[in-house]
This record gives structure tokens, C-alpha cells and sequence, in this order.
């Protein structure tokens, strides 16, 4: 039994971002980062670590949102042609990689677990590129039961917010080049319905998952779509322009914007609207005043008599309202087309998507998690694209030498060894 203001333990470390232990989600075990490794101790014995995980190039480490067992994840960095992976684990057999993914050119991870903890998803980011100056991102998807794959994103361009619903399988991607996609894919990568496109770059579910807010904040204006998850149907349009902070309400049905410095000095103060889009109470700092946080007292709320919610027919009050352009008086009475710089595109369900099928001769990069078999079979898919090119010169017309012919007759032989290697 601890006493409480009892100290049990005391560590130091030199690295600020791996000083705070992870706990489960039961508080039974909790684990810090070493250098290559991650110790775990077991409560209430913290003077030893009970377990130990130790790999080459372990960089962070994750615990999944679940009671034992324990799944946990890490990211390792790769080296001298071995790409960097992600591996999860069981605990406490921390000896058996149950599921991984590999990745070449990215230099930052993001991991965030499901609610259950049985599944997760991996941001990967790099800061520059050779297609872009902010650099590329790629979506990855692993599962406890062995399964991994990469999230397939229909536009290019950033990645902006991934997250999951508290009550189900799925998870929304808000990605792409401005007008920006949000996308719902279940647990098997699929898509399951597409909201409209806009200029959008973060989403939050409500707490009972029920509604997704999808927001525009930071350089893309300040607005705010509230969807309901059941119909598929956009509820509410809100302006809320500056806006530093957003967080539901425990209740489930109201939210708050705030703006807030640093990020913010001016205008600071806070709003709490209805998922309908109506505003119910605005607070206004002084001058030369300045507001740091603004946060829901935690808490079970009452749902409180609420009106039907329908889905937008477009006077909601919060709706925005564009600013009307000046007309000259002899044109006032007559219509006109505005042009815009991009349409939003509206909402669509799934189109069925059939399985991917390799082309024939070609070869998709799958790496086990062995870093000996995929150090192998990056050199296989090397000579591979090599036998692509000489093929393709061939079929143009061009005269191949030799050891040129000898290679592509060699191209069977070598997927057939990479297969074997997958195994």
C-alpha cells in the first residue's frame, strides 16, 4: 500500500522528451526509456525493472489504451540501407514481433492508438523532400492481430489530422492539398464515406462519437462543420475566425472556441456554441489583457432537453455569410456568376473498391519486420525496376547487350526469391 505524498522513486535522465514514464491504462505497469531501451516496472515494485525491451536504434515507444495484456508499440531507426520500422508487442513476451511495418526517408513518427488498443495508427513525416519544401507524409496502419498496411489517400499533399472515434473501428484523415479531403476509413483501410472538401485541417469527435467537427484553424479561416456520424449529414456551418482551441463539451452537444495567447495577443476571450450552430455565451478580455487557457471542468453532464437536430438547409445561425462584393446601381437588379478560385465538393458515400492486383512482372515493396530479409529485398527490387527498364527499351526497338538479355531472363527467378524471403 502508498501512502499518498509518499515518495517511491526518483530517476533522472538527460533527454527532456523521454523523462515522463508511459502507464497502462490500468496504472499496473508503466515504462521509461533508456538509451536502445525501454524498461517496465510492475507497481508497487518500482526498485527494479520487471521486463526490459532492447532493439538497435529504439528511438520512442507506445502502450496501447487497454488492460493486459499490454500491446506497445516502437518506432526504430534504420541504418546503412536497413529502413526504419515500427513493431508491436505483447507484454510480457517481448520477445516476439506480432505485427511491423517498414519505411524509408522520413524523419519524424506520430503513433496514436485506438480506443479499445488494439490497433494503430502511424503518421510518418519527413521535413523536406524532393516533390515538396514541407516535406511528405505517409498514413500506416497496424493491428494487434498480426495485419498491417499503408492507408491508401486518394489527393496528394499533407497529411493534417488523424483521428480516431472513441466507439468505433474507423478513423478520419483529413489530407490533401487545399481544398483539403476528410475521409472515414474502417478498420480494414477501406473507405467508408468521404465528407465535402474544403479548406479544413483538423477534425474532433465528440466524446460519444456520435458527431465529428471538422475545423479550418491557424492560416486556413476559422470555419467549423458539425456532421452527425449516424446519418452521414452535415448538422451546422459556423464562422469562428482566430480560433486557437477547440474542445467539446462532456455533455456531448455543446463546444467551445477560444482564442488564446501566445499564439494570439489580441482579441483573446472565449465562445460556447450549440452543435446547431447557435451561440450561447461569448467572453471578452480587457484590454491589454491576455487569456491562456480555456478548459470544460470535467465531469458527467445532464443531456438536458435538446431540440431535434436536422440535417442543414442552410440558416443555421452560425452559418457563415459571404461579404457581398460592390455592384454598380444599373447592375444591381440583374444576376451574375461569380467566379471562385476552387469549388468545395460535397459529400459522397464509398464507391466499392475492389483489391489491388499487382501488375504483371511488377513487384510491390513489403518488408517482414527481419532486418537481414529486408535488407535483401530492397537489392531484389533493385535488379527488378533495372529488368523493367531493359524491357521497355526492348520494346521500343533498342539493341540490348549480352548481359542485358541474361538479366531479364533472370527476372522470374528473382521474384520467386522474394517471395521466398516473405515467407
Amino acid at each position: 500500500m502508498i501512502n499518498l505524498h509518499e515518495e517511491v522513486r526518483v530517476t533522472c535522465t538527460i533527454n527532456r522528451e523521454t523523462l515522463a514514464p508511459i502507464w497502462s491504462n490500468d496504472e499496473a505497469i508503466f515504462g521509461r526509456m533508456q538509451t536502445n531501451q525501454v524498461w517496465f516496472y510492475e507497481v508497487p515494485n518500482f526498485e527494479r525493472y520487471a521486463n526490459r525491451l532492447s532493439i538497435d536504434g529504439l528511438q520512442m515507444f507506445s502502450l496501447g489504451k487497454s488492460n493486459a495484456p499490454y500491446t506497445i508499440a516502437s518506432y526504430i531507426k534504420g541504418k546503412k540501407g536497413i529502413p526504419d520500422s515500427v513493431r508491436l508487442f505483447t507484454y510480457p513476451n517481448l520477445k516476439a514481433t506480432i505485427a511491423s511495418k517498414s519505411f524509408y526517408n522520413f524523419d519524424h513518427v506520430n503513433m496514436k492508438w485506438n480506443h479499445k488498443g488494439t490497433a494503430l495508427l502511424v503518421l510518418c513525416s519527413s521535413d523536406m523532400s524532393e516533390n515538396s519544401y514541407y516535406g511528405d507524409t505517409m498514413l500506416q496502419h497496424l493491428n494487434r492481430n498480426g495485419d498491417s498496411s499503408n492507408v491508401q489517400l486518394s489527393k496528394a499533399g499533407p497529411i493534417y489530422s488523424i483521428e480516431w472515434s472513441p466507439i468505433a473501428d474507423e478513423f478520419c484523415v483529413v489530407y490533401g492539398f487545399m481544398p483539403s479531403k476528410a475521409t472515414i476509413f474502417n478498420s480494414k483501410c477501406d473507405v467508408a464515406w468521404e465528407l465535402s472538401s474544403g479548406a479544413k485541417n483538423a477534425a474532433y469527435y465528440s466524446f460519444d462519437g456520435l458527431h465529428i467537427a471538422l475545423c479550418g484553424f491557424g492560416n486556413v479561416a476559422g470555419n467549423i462543420e458539425i456532421w452527425n456520424m449516424k446519418d452521414r449529414k452535415r448538422i451546422s456551418q459556423i464562422e469562428a475566425l482566430d480560433t486557437t482551441h477547440f474542445q467539446w463539451c462532456y455533455d456531448n452537444f455543446h463546444f467551445i472556441t477560444a482564442t488564446t495567447a501566445p499564439r494570439l495577443r489580441v482579441k483573446n476571450g472565449f465562445k460556447v456554441w450549440r452543435l446547431t450552430g447557435e451561440l450561447v455565451y461569448e467572453y471578452k478580455t480587457g484590454e491589454n489583457q491576455e487569456l491562456w487557457q480555456v478548459l470544460w471542468q470535467p465531469g458527467t453532464y445532464a443531456r438536458g432537453q435538446r431540440p431535434a437536430i436536422k440535417a442543414e438547409d442552410g440558416s443555421a445561425p452560425g452559418k457563415p455569410k459571404a461579404a457581398a462584393a460592390y455592384r454598380p446601381p444599373h447592375l444591381r437588379q440583374t444576376t451574375r456568376q461569380v467566379p471562385k478560385l476552387h469549388e468545395d465538393v460535397p459529400a459522397k458515400p464509398a464507391t466499392p473498391q475492389s483489391p489491388r492486383v499487382p501488375k504483371p512482372g511488377g513487384v510491390e515493396e513489403l518488408f517482414t519486420g527481419d532486418l537481414e530479409k529486408d535488407k535483401k529485398i530492397k537489392q531484389i527490387h533493385k535488379k527488378l525496376q533495372q529488368i523493367k527498364g531493359l524491357k521497355e527499351r526492348l520494346a521500343n526497338g533498342d539493341k540490348l547487350e549480352v548481359d542485358q538479355l541474361e538479366k531479364i531472363k533472370r527476372e522470374n527467378e528473382l521474384i520467386e526469391e522474394m517471395e521466398n524471403l516473405r515467407l
